[in-house]
């Protein structure tokens, strides 16, 4: 039995051998494949790490994206306000103008009239000065002809203003002799009484 037990022994120290080298292996290999997953764990925390900052700046984009948007909403509303007042200023200006074309309308017919009449009112006095020409030609005759008969009418004129005179003193006379005679046929009437 010893041979046997010893059979069994070297038996069992061979199964144990290799048991041991494939154990060895097996740790060799766990080992290796420890090494590899503490890389790749490390490998992981640091594009883990990554992730985490990405992340980070990922909120910190979006935020300040929020805040971009909050600020463009603002500007939006204020673009619309703005818009609706340069909408009822351009409303306002198109009022204007068409008042405006309008007005100029009105200030064309008005020059257009003022025209008509500023001609008329040529030919009314080219008339008027034909008018005045012929009233000088006139006077200038009649200047003329004053001048011909001037010393006759001076000589008229002495004449008339002696018979006036005459006229005068010869009525002053009747009046005084109409006097006399009313006086005297009064004092006759008084004395008959």
């Amino acid at each position: 039995m010893d041979e046997k037990s010893s059979t069994l022994d070297d038996q069992s120290a061979q199964i144990l051998t290799r048991d041991l080298v494939l154990l060895e292996k097996k740790r060799m290999s766990l080992q290796g494949l420890n090494e590899s997953y503490n890389n790749k764990c490390e490998q992981l925390k640091a594009e883990n790490l990554q992730l985490d900052q990405s992340i980070e700046l990922i909120s910190g984009s979006i935020q300040d994206n929020e805040q971009k948007k909050v600020a463009s909403q603002d500007e939006i509303s204020q673009l619309r306000s703005q818009n609706d007042q340069l909408i009822k200023e351009i409303n306002k200006l198109q009022a204007m103008k068409k008042a405006t074309a309008a007005d100029l309308d009105n200030t064309n017919y008005l020059i257009d009239s003022l025209l008509e009449e500023l001609e008329t009112f040529r030919t009314e006095k080219s008339m008027a000065l034909d008018r005045i020409q012929k009233m000088k030609k006139a006077i200038k005759d009649l200047t003329l002809d004053k001048e011909r008969k001037l010393p006759k009418l001076k000589k008229y004129d002495a004449m008339l203003k002696k018979a006036r005179g005459l006229f005068q003193e010869t009525k002053s006379r009747m009046d005084i002799s109409l006097k006399l005679s009313k006086v005297l046929h009064s004092d006759e009437d008084t004395g008959l009484k």
